[in-house]
């Protein structure tokens, strides 16, 4: 009796072994499959031949013309639209990312107030230079250099005559240089002050930002999910089982006893 139980327990074991290989080829076939769907897609949509029923030689077939909107769309999502635009009565800044070279941010900032412009502030993340007028002076936090912190900052442009200022319709260009990794961009909070000590707060321009907690721990996330989801899957199939393993041995019976004894 106890050498049956212990080959229906052994038979059970090589049962759930060879599922779980069963499972993880025929995930393995999916996953192959979807890729090489997604490659051939790809393919036939940028070799699509031009659509010869158009007057124009720029129309493509439908498939190509998705796939140039879906890198269109991703290109925006990585680096934001150019030519960003954050505009008041008294200022407007143009600008942002430079386009093609994502660790470079240039503003165009127009006065179109009656006193000059004496003050501003950029918040930034990453940042390690900043190109301003001659005469203005410039004060960070958190500037991105050796020994100091990893967080957000600000960087502070100022003049101490008027005279050096922006003056009213006058437009002047700024500039920051940040490190190779780390900085997105996203729309800002930007301070203008005047030479009348009025102030301006410009909430959409495009400045260099830190990613969210859950865009730096994405990836953390989805190999947590994925390691929760296994161990629920592997709890789920021991209990199914220990549940077989205890009810074979009653649904078979006892072996029949040999004749005459």
């Amino acid at each position: 009796m106890v050498v049956a139980k212990r080959r229906l327990t052994e038979i059970s074991y090589i049962r759930r072994h060879h599922r779980a290989v069963d499972a993880s080829e025929s995930m393995s076939r999916t996953l192959r499959g979807m890729t090489n769907r997604l490659e051939t897609t790809m393919i036939n949509n940028m070799n699509a031949k031009p659509n010869h029923e158009t007057t124009s030689r720029y129309h493509a077939q439908p498939g190509g013309n998705r796939l140039r909107g879906c890198a269109a769309l991703a290109v925006l999502f990585t680096f934001g639209a150019p030519g960003a635009r954050a505009e008041d009565p008294q200022v407007t800044i143009t600008g942002g990312v430079r386009s093609g070279n994502p660790q470079f941010y240039d503003w165009k900032i127009t006065n179109t107030h009656s006193a000059p412009i004496v003050f501003i502030h950029f918040p930034h993340y990453h940042g390690d230079n900043f190109e301003a007028p001659e005469d203005w002076n410039q004060e960070w936090e958190n500037r991105a250099i050796l020994g100091s912190k990893n967080a957000p900052g600000w960087c502070r442009a100022s003049v101490e005559q008027p005279s050096a200022g922006i003056q009213p319709g006058g437009t002047v260009e700024f500039s920051m240089r940040v490190n190779r990794a780390g900085a997105i961009p996203r729309p800002g909070r930007v301070i203008v002050r005047f030479a009348d000590q009025s102030e301006v707060v410009l909430d959409n321009v495009e400045v260099p930002s830190a990613k969210s907690f859950l865009e730096r721990n994405i990836m953390m996330f989805a190999m947590a999910a994925i390691f929760i989801i296994a161990l629920l899957v592997h709890a789920a199939r021991s209990k199914a089982a220990k549940k077989q393993r205890l009810a074979t041995p009653d649904q078979a019976g006892d072996p029949p006893e040999p004749a005459g004894a």
